[in-house]
């Protein structure tokens, strides 16, 4: 459905109808924006992107481990820029962005739950629920750094109906 296909509704009757199909997806009858929540689980090239970022910010060459992945990193990483979505499970964070002329910094830095898990520490929900960029859930399913190295992405997988609850608290 396309976003001339709804009925002309006011903004909330809009949203409520968004809503009760995000799990499909469907474009926003306000601003024709796919709108999905997706399933997303840790895969080889999101595991093999945190390994590199562990390993390079004890050798950073600025200052409290940050990486400036645009200009440093090999480009496999840059390149499918799946690194990012590793924030979703708390194992990686971006230096907040001081000039306005660019959205982003493209500094980030593992934590040390990226640490942790990188060195087998640790277990991690196997997988997170999210829209809009933002993460919503995360599986009780636990995942280790050795099981999500041979995880391989699966694009139709991503694009399945999730069937979450959005009455569920996020944990």
């Amino acid at each position: 459905m396309n976003r001339f296909d709804w009925p002309e509704k006011t903004i909330r009757e809009a949203s409520e109808m968004l809503a009760s199909v995000l799990d499909e997806g469907a474009h926003c009858p306000l601003c024709g924006q796919w709108a999905k929540r997706y399933k997303r689980k840790i895969n080889s090239t999101m595991a093999r992107s945190l390994l590199w970022i562990v390993s390079r910010s004890d050798h950073s060459s600025l200052e409290g481990g940050w990486i400036n992945i645009p200009a440093e990193a090999p480009k496999w990483l840059t390149r499918s820029n799946q690194h990012t979505t590793l924030r979703w499970w708390g194992l990686i964070e971006r230096l907040p962005n001081d000039e306005p002329a660019k959205k982003h910094s493209g500094v980030w830095r593992p934590t040390q739950r990226g640490i942790e898990f990188s060195r087998g520490t640790i277990q991690v929900p196997s997988y997170v629920i999210h829209y809009n960029n933002k993460m919503l859930h995360w599986s009780d399913e636990k995942t280790t750094i050795q099981e999500a190295l041979g995880e391989k992405f699966d694009y139709s997988e991503t694009m399945e109906p999730v069937g979450f609850n959005p009455e569920e608290k996020a944990k």
